[in-house]
């Protein structure tokens, strides 16, 4: 049950795939590259299926990626809607995950995490381009009036009227709402200082790189994954846990996203134990009975 966790990987990739796109500039540059890269690599492609040296089966797409941080904007529930992610593949063709940790004003994330991010990857500069326009359309909702063509719904410009090509964003766009939720606490054993002593990197083991481990429980169940507690910025006057959560009508999310955090632990205690010699407990791993 507690297979399918790898402990180690490659760290950065989404940092690699974004280098030298900080700016408007770099990123105008970047896309250019890429683009004229990719046509290159069609054509190339092209010749080769034609000369059936190639199968069209074979050709998989190149991918651009980008992150852009919502963790403090007013918007931030909209943009963790999975609606909201499906509304802008659709008009961008891109793909959108939420990734990171919600950080409170004040607060620093914890240890090896970021703050809550979308993580867009698109085949295509121009449908990276589009997704991000609808994202940052979404972030500065409400703030000020928009020209973009994408129509906010706020009490600014209620009676604006959709423009002939623009996208019509949600009506809750800008404004603060609750959803019914539904969690659960999933407690973790292992102690932050303990292992921090020990030279045991607990709290990346329990997000994977790049949060990949998150990432995973999230798309595999439907609910959104945590880490909160002691030892982090999130309730830290809390014992360490896996804080689940889904909307209420979704009782199978959270039961399913609980099961894999657990096999998730179990895993990391396995892998504790080798490592340090000691057991999630804190005492000495039972000795194997003798041949």
């Amino acid at each position: 049950g507690a297979k399918g966790w790898p402990l180690s990987g490659p760290r950065g990739e989404s940092e690699r795939a974004t280098m030298g796109a900080n700016s408007e500039a770099d990123s105008k540059s970047v896309a250019e590259r890429f683009s004229a890269a990719q046509k290159m690599r069609e054509k190339i492609n092209a010749m080769l299926i034609a000369q059936g040296k190639l199968k069209k089966d074979a050709v998989k797409p190149a991918s651009l990626s980008k992150e852009i941080t919502i963790n403090d904007s007013s918007n931030r529930i909209m943009l963790t809607k999975r609606s909201t992610h499906k509304m802008i593949s659709d008009r961008s063709k891109a793909t959108v995950t939420i990734r990171g940790h919600y950080v409170a004003p004040g607060k620093k994330p914890p240890m090896g995490t970021k703050p809550l991010y979308l993580h867009i990857t698109a085949s295509k500069a121009e449908e990276l381009a589009a997704a991000e326009k609808i994202v940052t359309t979404i972030i500065n909702a409400g703030k000020r009036a928009d020209n973009s063509g994408l129509v906010i719904h706020s009490k600014a410009n209620a009676a604006k009227k959709p423009a002939a090509n623009g996208i019509t964003l949600p009506k809750s766009i800008g404004v603060t709402s609750k959803v019914a939720e539904k969690s659960q606490k999933v407690f973790v054993k292992l102690k932050v200082a303990e292992c921090t002593a020990l030279g045991y990197p607990l709290l990346e083991k329990l997000s994977g790189p790049n949060d990949s481990y998150l990432q995973h429980i999230k798309e595999s169940s439907g609910a959104t994954v945590s880490i909160r507690g002691k030892g982090t910025q999130i309730s830290p006057d809390q014992p360490l846990h896996f804080h689940v959560a889904a909307p209420s009508a979704n009782d199978k999310a959270v039961s399913d996203a609980v099961g894999l955090a657990e096999n998730l632990l179990q895993t990391i205690y396995k892998d504790f134990s080798q490592k340090t010699g000691k057991s999630a407990g804190g005492t000495a791993p039972p000795k194997p009975p003798p041949p």
